[in-house]
């Protein structure tokens, strides 16, 4: 039996970057550290968090992006930097503020006390993100969606995107006076 795929859609495009959307996080266990949440690699010695990030809003709901998020890397610049370390951290610590609603700048007690997380706590968080696309420079493999950022609430995308939500969630629950206007029995 012969079936023709010239009619079936190919493969799903890339999210558009600078997509902005909420998602949810799934972290995947593997090989080292708390709970062996961590992956350690046996060739450089760099760790990072596996994570995948499951859109739940918008155009794209549902699409997962597999993220690598540095905890350690085996290169440190001029100053002894951990470049990987130091974008992928400063990654999580946005998650965190995204999700649990806590401006950068605060400096509260209470903002302070919510930034400390264990790594399983980060499991089912739900912030909001901020999509891009990562070019692979070698040509070895495709180009793949990345998010770049978690968009906290100091961020103008972050008050639009509530906004949306907040005001697409009070549509849908919200009756009218038009639901009423006329007399007649709909059955």
């Amino acid at each position: 039996m012969m079936i023709n795929f010239n009619d079936v859609a190919s493969a799903f495009s890339l999210i558009p970057a600078g997509t902005i959307a909420k998602a949810v996080i799934t972290l995947k266990p593997s090989n080292y550290g708390e709970q062996k949440l961590l992956t350690k690699s046996d060739k450089t010695g760099s760790i990072g968090l596996n994570v995948c990030f499951t859109v739940t809003s918008g155009a794209y709901a549902n699409r997962k992006i597999h993220q690598l998020i540095g905890f350690q890397g085996a290169k440190k610049d001029e100053n002894g930097k951990d470049i990987w370390a130091e974008m992928g951290l400063s990654l999580i610590r946005s998650i965190i503020e995204s999700s649990r609603n806590i401006n950068p700048s605060d400096t509260t007690s209470e903002a302070i006390a919510k930034r400390k997380v264990t790594l399983s706590e980060l499991h089912n968080m739900q912030p909001i993100i901020k999509i891009g696309v990562e070019v692979d420079k070698s040509g070895k493999y495709p180009d793949k969606n990345k998010v770049f950022m978690a968009v906290t609430p100091d961020k103008k995308e972050y008050k639009e995107f509530m906004n949306i939500s907040t005001f697409a969630k009070t549509k849908e629950n919200k009756v009218s006076d038009e639901d009423f206007a006329s007399d007649e029995i709909p059955f």
